[in-house]
């Protein structure tokens, strides 16, 4: 198995593949990571979870997945392993999300090889998946399915699936136990959107069916995300910055006129100013980060993880302080 694919499971019937650049982070802080979930999957079982830092899923090649082009990742993206010194108290990371949760959590992976002891970081990252489930998309391509790979986050799964290309928040969250929780509205959610229980129209954010829609997905999501206890810190989403009809800034306003509240009814909550980081949409520090209007440049991804990190060690820690 490539290095960025690799983490071990080890359950009294269940047997990862370990990698051997691995073995030495398994060794140092093996008992540290252990996962305390029961897996309910007929008999209970615990489960001890071996994880390294770099398990974003990192594409093998330029091929597009579900009608999006993999995403620039930072140099070295296939890079150095996370581990936590003995003694150390890391706060536990899980990312979840689209492309550019995917980005985050190897800017996160990577900033923690070169912070170690300060966090771990698992990822149920996937291409092109949004929070909303079912139904058609409609963008500059065309018509497409939303995906349903995208459509089973609430669903428990396999953990060795999980770890692999199955999309299981519910599992991810049991198996890993986050102190934290780091996500954000995805733009697969501000596009046209056909679905099925809302009837044959196309909607957007501002359409009132596909608002209750984006509330109700939403709620259930961030329930699922919280429900072992951990901070849930939500990178407040910035405007788009391209010219479409799909992609207009007022959709992301409406998502996040419904979702910010939303989370700040959790018991354990940050928001994370990213638009605030970013500066005014077009501009030249948001140029300068998102060349493309929705993804970090791969040389920026850095910063954004020197800039986000010590935010999440806080919120794991202390969910009541804010940025810096």
């Amino acid at each position: 198995a490539d290095h960025h694919q690799c983490a071990v499971l080890l359950a009294l019937l269940v047997l990862w593949r370990v990698c051997p650049a691995d073995l030495e982070h398994a060794r140092s802080v093996g008992g540290a990571l252990q996962a305390q979930a029961e897996l309910a999957a007929g008999a209970g079982l615990t489960v001890g979870l071996l994880v390294y830092a770099n398990v974003a899923r990192v594409p093998d090649s330029a091929a597009s997945e579900n009608g999006v082009p993999t995403v620039d990742l930072a140099p070295g993206a296939h890079g150095a392993t996370c581990t936590a010194p003995e003694g150390s108290d890391p706060t536990r990371v899980l990312v979840v999300g689209d492309s550019a949760m995917m980005q985050i959590a190897q800017a996160l992976s990577d900033w923690c090889s070169a912070n170690p002891g300060q966090i771990l970081v698992f990822s149920d990252a996937h291409l092109g998946c949004g929070t909303t489930r079912g139904g058609e998309k409609r963008y500059e391509e065309g018509d497409g399915s939303a995906g349903e790979v995208c459509a089973t986050w609430a669903e428990p799964a396999d953990p060795a699936a999980v770890a692999g290309d199955v999309v299981s928040w519910v599992t991810a969250v049991e198996m890993w136990r986050p102190d934290v929780v780091v996500s954000t509205p995805s733009v697969w959610d501000s596009i046209d959107r056909r679905v099925d229980s809302l009837g044959d129209e196309w909607l957007k954010p501002g359409d009132e069916p596909y608002d209750r829609y984006l509330r109700s997905e939403y709620g259930e999501a961030l329930d699922v995300l919280s429900a072992r206890g951990a901070t849930v810190a939500w990178i407040v989403m910035p405007r788009i910055n391209r010219t479409s009809p799909y992609n207009n800034p007022e959709r992301a306003d409406r998502i996040n006129e419904i979702v910010n509240p939303l989370v700040e009814a959790l018991p354990r909550h940050a928001l994370i100013d990213f638009p605030g980081f970013l500066g005014p949409t077009g501009g030249p520090r948001d140029v300068e980060f998102r060349d493309d209007g929705v993804h970090i440049r791969a040389d920026h991804l850095q910063v954004v993880a020197d800039w986000l990190a010590p935010q999440l060690v806080r919120a794991g820690r202390d969910p009541a302080a804010g940025p810096p």
